[in-house]
This record gives C-alpha cells, structure tokens and sequence, in this order.
C-alpha cells in the first residue's frame, strides 16, 4: 500500500488496503478504513464499519489557556535553573 501511495497511485493504495484481509472478521473493519482513505473529513466524518449507524465521533479539540503558556525563554520544571545547581 504505502509503495502505491508514494507512487502517487492514491486509488491503487486504496485498493491495496483492502488485500490485507486475514483474518475474514477484519473484513469489515478493512473496508470502513477504505472508506475513510477514499472520503475528506470535510466531506463526511468516517465510520469505523461500513455497517456503522452513525460515523465516529469528532475529536474535540481543547483551546490553549493562557496560564499553561510559558513566557518566552522559560524553563520546564526541572530543565536547570538555580534550584538544579
């Protein structure tokens, strides 16, 4: 697969994703992988079976808050400074 990807064969790597089908009770989980290789999250977010009712959920994304930000030069704990000397 990843030899067809790198090609540029993005339809060859698909399809190549669906030859690794041992045991048959991966099957289906081969082909919601096909799915998701084929379809942009923008379009439609995946599912992780083709049998799926409802596609997998979106991972949250969290916003930095600003306490957790370190000023510019800062150490993380225990990197040096006065107290490692």
């Amino acid at each position: 697969m990843l030899r067809r990807l790198r090609a540029g064969d993005r339809a060859g790597a698909g399809e190549a994703i669906l030859m690794w089908n041992r045991p048959a009770a991966i099957i289906p989980r081969r082909q919601g992988e096909f799915d998701q290789f084929r379809t942009p999250y923008e379009t439609t977010l995946p599912r992780a079976r083709r049998s799926d009712a409802q596609p997998v959920a979106a991972p949250v994304e969290r916003p930095s808050s600003p306490s957790s930000a370190r000023p510019a030069g800062a150490r993380a704990c225990g990197t040096g400074g006065a107290a490692g000397r």
